[in-house]
């Protein structure tokens, strides 16, 4: 699947910073993001990231509970 995150109702990202493993990126979102998925770069909205790890997935305060929205993935 692929992710926008400029104006997007269903993705919002919080941070985005480079770490050992890559640029991890942390934030909510109201579609699953899975392994393989494409996510669009921050930086430049032209380019697409892959989804090469998935650190965090839990519940985001601000939706109902057992959600799994607000995840931290390795792209």
């Amino acid at each position: 699947m692929r992710h926008e995150v400029f104006q997007s109702a269903t993705f919002n990202y919080l941070t985005f910073k480079s770490t050992k493993k890559g640029l991890e990126l942390t934030g909510e979102t109201k579609e699953g993001i899975e392994l393989g998925d494409e996510v669009q770069n921050p930086n430049n909205g032209k380019q697409y990231l892959i989804v090469k790890e998935i650190t965090e997935r839990r519940d985001s305060r601000d939706y109902p509970e057992g959600n799994n929205y607000f995840y931290s993935i390795i792209l």
